[in-house]
């Protein structure tokens, strides 16, 4: 089996399905959830002149790689787990939810159930697609196209990040690198990684108390998989309020957000300007 991959919905695009069927054997899949929620989203798109949104969807679902694509934890759910001190290996490996341990013949395994976004694609390929995924399709396509992304710029202001001059890409990336990895201002720091991770209140006085105990260490050495993902919407943040990336389009919160899976592959393919140049 090759090397761990990452995907997104362009890249299966611009396959043929006897390409896609070489990916599946050559490569070790690894599935984003943004994957789903992307092809998910096109059943609301508004149909082209040659193909319905049902058939669109079904030839990517063909595309799928079904024996060796592994889908991987929502990266929010994972941060949330690394600030509670559960360790999230960095190497290239798949996290994956729902095993169970078994024991046959004297031989310890874990045996993982059928994820409900696998058989989703299964029904998809077969063209079948239940109204509550329609449902959501359209309430996401409308969160997407509502979502104001300059306002979140705001959230800089507190840890003195508005404002910062930005050159290129790589500065950005490097600002937010330094934010995760410094450890001035410490209280001010896991309260803007809270926010940005979405963490409930009711979680965030567990959060802090063991990240004190911890001797309030950076958030890169406490917890470095939710200070990828908090370098990731820094990253994101600095880079519009620069005007290196446009605030103007929703649909680079997508492709950002596959950004927090490069952890979990040895490799990225992508069909999309924004992420080749990120």
């Amino acid at each position: 089996m090759g090397p761990v991959t990452l995907f997104d919905k362009s890249f299966l695009q611009q396959l043929s399905e006897d390409e896609s069927v070489w990916f599946d054997h050559f490569f070790q899949a690894c599935v984003s959830p943004i994957f789903y929620v992307e092809t998910l989203a096109d059943l609301a798109k508004a149909a082209r002149k040659d193909r319905a949104p049902d058939d669109e969807v079904a030839i990517i679902s063909h595309k799928f790689p079904e024996m060796h694509g592994t889908p991987c934890v929502f990266h929010l759910e994972l941060a949330f787990q690394n600030l509670l001190g559960q360790p999230i290996p960095l190497t290239g490996q798949i996290p994956v939810r729902g095993g169970r341990p078994v024991k046959h013949a004297g031989r310890n395994g874990i045996v993982f159930n059928s994820l409900d976004e696998n058989e989703a694609f299964a029904r998809w390929g077969e063209g079948h697609f239940e109204e509550v995924e329609r449902g959501f399709a359209y309430r996401w396509r409308q969160a997407v196209a509502s979502l104001d992304l300059r306002s979140a710029i705001d959230l800089l202001r507190p840890v003195g990040l508005a404002g910062l001059r930005c050159k290129s890409v790589e500065a950005a990336r490097d600002a937010a690198h330094a934010f995760v990895s410094a450890t001035e201002n410490p209280f001010e720091r896991m309260r803007l990684a809270a926010h940005i991770l979405s963490i409930e209140p009711q979680y965030r006085r567990e959060m802090v108390r063991r990240w004190q105990i911890a001797g309030r260490p950076s958030l890169m050495t406490y917890a470095p998989y939710a200070a990828h993902v908090v370098s990731v919407e820094l990253f994101f943040l600095l880079a519009m309020d620069n005007g290196l990336l446009s605030p103007d389009r929703p649909s680079n919160r997508n492709d950002i957000a596959y950004l927090h899976y490069i952890p979990f592959c040895m490799m990225m393919v992508s069909a999309d300007r924004l992420h080749r140049r990120c």
